[in-house]
């Protein structure tokens, strides 16, 4: 922009300066330099941008993968804890019908140990009275104050009662041994149910912590997601303005090259000069100043107000007869 400025000041004296056709060569090709200079560093600058651009896309892609594999995984843990849960219930069911049964067979067990007690007691006072009882019928004392006279329906009377305390002990004793191998199984069956209970409400819990770890990473997830989606509209628009300042140091950039290209005379650098100047001027009044590379926005005001007054001085010696 400086060179711009020393080739406008330059243009008045150009008629007397000997040296007119160098110094204007040699100001016109320093700014042609600089500005080819500013688009490379632009180019550079938005393709560093576009490789940013593409590579949150990348990681976004990726974040979108992560998380549709998580709300897979999530639907899979749900219905593994539904199966759970009807699982755990149905053993319940199992569990509580079986406490049941063995209860009652509990209270069976209990009454037909008391049954046996009662029919080996009876059976034992049978087998000690019988051959008291032998005894006595056969004293002829015993039959003549009883008045018998055939012994033998007594006898007979006596084993019936004996034989059928020690059948009944025998049924009520197979009665407790039965009850008894039944419980067991029960008892093993009820410690089955219990076990697959807590296993069941293990995997339960299990389930439940996995998916609060994948719920957690969803919301880990969706915040980079959106920190990405900020970053990424912020990069875009940037990636936008830098491609309008490329576009404009390109305009800028073919202006200067005109003018080198052009004839080296007063009015055709003056016509070109003002041409770069209108171009400055709607930079200057958008406040886009980094595509010039200047440090500062008073910079470039002021060179661009210093070549419009050249400019202006510059038509007006032109325009005078």
């Amino acid at each position: 922009m400086e060179s711009l400025v020393s080739l406008a000041e330059c243009l008045p004296h150009a008629e007397t300066d000997p040296d007119k056709h160098e110094k204007m060569q040699g100001h016109s090709k320093r700014a042609s330099e600089k500005m080819k200079a500013a688009k490379k560093a632009l180019e550079a600058r938005r393709s560093a941008l576009n490789s940013q651009i593409g590579d949150l896309l990348v990681r976004r892609k990726e974040l979108d993968d992560e998380e549709t594999q998580k709300k897979r995984k999530l639907s899979q843990l749900a219905i593994e804890r539904e199966h759970r849960e009807q699982m755990h219930t149905w053993v319940q069911e199992k569990l509580a019908m079986a406490e049941n049964h063995l209860e009652e067979l509990m209270t069976l067990l209990k009454k037909a140990r008391k049954e046996a007690k009662c029919s080996k007691l009876m059976t034992n006072i049978t087998l000690v009275l019988l051959p008291l009882y032998t005894l006595l019928v056969s004293m002829e004392f015993f039959q003549e104050a009883l008045k018998v006279t055939d012994t033998k329906e007594l006898f007979l009377s006596a084993s019936v009662v004996t034989i059928s305390c020690q059948v009944s002990m025998y049924i009520a004793q197979k009665a407790v041994r039965e009850l008894q191998k039944t419980i067991s199984q029960y008892k093993v069956q009820v410690s089955d149910y219990r076990r697959e209970a807590c296993l069941c409400d293990k995997e339960r819990r299990e389930i439940q912590a996995k998916i609060e770890d994948i719920q957690a990473g969803q919301g880990g997830i969706k915040k980079t997601g959106g920190e990405l989606i900020e970053l990424s509209a912020a990069l875009q628009e940037e990636e936008e303005e830098l491609k309008n300042h490329l576009q404009f140091v390109s305009r800028l950039t073919g202006k200067v090259d005109t003018l080198i290209a052009g004839p080296l005379d007063g009015e055709y650098a003056c016509m070109i000069l003002e041409e770069i100047y209108q171009l400055m001027r709607s930079v200057v009044e958008k406040g886009s100043r980094e595509s010039l590379g200047f440090p500062d926005s008073e910079t470039i005001k002021n060179l661009v107000k210093k070549l419009k007054h050249v400019v202006q001085a510059l038509r007006e010696d032109t325009a005078e007869p």
